[in-house]
């Protein structure tokens, strides 16, 4: 039994020991760990010009500001955006533990420090709307975990970090409103996980590498305002989660291709201001989910496809400035949840279908510049959401419709440079948010209707066209008109007159009319969460 019980007491001691041995070594890891974390804190206290007191060296990094720690004491994330000036301090590489750094929407300036490679654990960095400078260093490209990484709206040069690609995590990197120049990664397929990739506003060249297309899970596309050229790779349509495409603003030639067909969830589709050319596809009216589209300032040519009454949730069709042609298709009458249609300075001929009696949204219908030669339709009286409507410049034929008098919103119509004969009906009268008539240049005749002279928002009124005459003379029923643009019209009639007084406060000006775009606002949601564009939200994002 002693024998026992020396043993035991033996095995005690040696336990303690080790206990003993191991809290120092842990001891001494402690001290050394708050002294480096306590230095990097100091240091960004400094360098930011802050005045938290909590930020000493070993003091409880859970008391300072926009801190927060794991259970262990560590550093693990920084919210500091805001408020921050100065550069980033490398000594913020010696906080190993650090998962989120926010420090963005502020004045830092000074380049990005290769300490921060040591990060190894960061999954969140956001740097956007800085003013940081030099180029995008290769020791961001070491933070394998990386998957939000923003460096947007900073004054960053060079090129792309080939090692980018290795970010094989990566679920959002924007890298727009800098000053990159090159190409883009030829294997950036390797960045499997993307559903953001947004690089707008740089001087990117080069063309779109087709393995762009082999992204399975990419929601958004923007390389928006850079220098891109070539053909739009066939392999676009591989990306199946594609809702958001916007290439505007490159010099990309060619044709649409056949395959946009198979992205099926597009929502929002932007190749305006570029060298597209060719017909459009007719496969772009598979697209059903697709609310906006703008292919305005292009070279593309050929009708409009009747196919393209398929686009059943198109809230804009944006084609200025193409070389579009032939008549609009019937078609159009089905795409119900039209507000705005702008097809101004085309080729396109014949007559406005009435089909569109049945878009009860459409806010604004701009088809000036065009030679459309039939009688406007009288359609309007369905059609009463519309606040501009442009036809000037085609050669429209036939009289002006009484219905347009039913337009209750219309600030802005211009009929302007067509054939169009008869009177100016006086329904126009009614038109009280009227701001903008433009009737001239055509072969109208008869009196201007006194009824004008009700609409006290109009600003501008141009009806020098055939053999218009004043409504009256040697009266001033119509003094309520704005005098500058009466007296344009009828010289004799207003140097009888004395100008009206200011007209008395009215009714309230009718908001404008635009279609509503899903965006992220600054805070929107809570610490952990990342925010995305989204359409088909009621707040126009989601947070994942």
């Amino acid at each position: 039994m002693e024998q026992w019980r020396r043993l035991l007491v033996t095995l005690a001691v040696v336990a303690l020991l080790g206990l003993h041995d191991r809290f120092v070594r842990l001891a001494g890891s402690v001290l050394i760990f708050e002294e480096s974390q306590g230095t990097a804190l100091d240091a960004a206290r400094k360098e930011w010009g802050l005045t938290y007191e909590d930020w000493r060296v070993g003091g409880d990094c859970d008391r300072a500001p926009a801190v927060s720690c794991d259970e262990d004491g560590y550093v693990v994330s920084m919210y500091m955006g805001g408020t921050l000036t100065g550069g980033i301090p490398p000594e913020l590489g010696a906080l190993t533990r650090l998962r989120l750094l926010d420090i963005s929407n502020s004045q830092l300036s000074g380049t990005i420090p290769d300490a921060m490679s040591a990060l190894a654990r960061l999954a969140y960095l956001r740097m956007d709307y800085n003013s940081l400078s030099g180029a995008i260093p290769p020791a961001l490209c070491e933070l394998v975990l990386l998957e939000y990484m923003s460096l947007f709206h900073n004054m960053l040069e060079g090129t792309i970090p080939a090692a980018i690609t290795n970010l094989a995590r990566l679920r959002l990197l924007d890298l727009g409103s800098n000053k990159l120049t090159g190409l883009l990664p030829s294997d950036i397929s390797n960045l499997e996980a993307l559903q953001t990739l947004r690089m707008p506003g740089n001087a990117l060249d080069g063309s779109l590498p087709s393995a762009i297309g082999n992204l399975p899970y990419l929601y958004r596309l923007d390389l928006s305002g850079n220098k891109l050229s070539g053909e739009l790779p066939s392999t676009l349509g591989g990306l199946a989660q594609l809702e958001y495409l916007l290439l505007h603003y490159n010099e990309f030639t060619g044709a649409i291709p056949d395959s946009i067909q198979d992205l099926y969830p597009l929502r929002y589709l932007e190749l305006s201001h570029n060298k597209l050319s060719s017909s459009l596809p007719t496969s772009l009216g598979l697209l059903s989910y697709l609310s906006y589209m703008y292919l305005g300032n292009n070279q593309l040519s050929g009708p409009l496809p009747s196919t393209i009454g398929g686009l059943s949730n198109l809230r804009v069709m944006h084609m200025p400035e193409n070389q579009l042609t032939g008549p609009l298709p019937s078609t159009i009458g089905q795409l119900t949840s039209l507000s705005w249609i702008h097809l101004s300075h085309n080729l396109i001929d014949g007559a406005i279908p009435s089909t569109i009696s049945t878009l009860t949204d459409l806010c604004r219908v701009i088809l000036n510049n065009n030679a459309l030669n039939q009688p406007v339709p009288d359609v309007f009286k369905w059609l009463t959401s519309i606040d501009t409507l442009r036809l000037e410049e085609n050669q429209l034929t036939g009289s002006i419709p009484p219905s347009i008098g039913k337009i209750e919103s219309l600030t802005s119509l211009n009929l302007s440079s067509n054939n169009l004969v008869g009177t100016i009906p006086s329904t126009l009268g009614t038109l009280s948010y009227l701001e903008y008539l433009d009737l001239r240049l055509n072969q109208l005749t008869g009196t201007v209707p006194a009824t004008l002279g009700s609409i006290t928002e109009l600003q501008l009124l141009d009806v020098d066209s055939g053999e218009v005459t004043c409504a009256v003379s040697g009266s001033c029923e119509v003094e309520q008109i704005s005098w500058s643009a009466f007296c344009h019209l009828c010289p004799d009639f207003c140097s009888s007159c004395t100008p009206p007084p200011p007209p008395s406060p009215s009714k309230p000006k009718k908001p404008p009319c635009k279609p509503k775009r899903a965006a992220c606002p600054r805070k929107a949601c809570p610490k952990g969460k990342w925010c995305i564009p989204f359409v088909r939200s009621c707040k126009g994002y989601k947070c994942i």
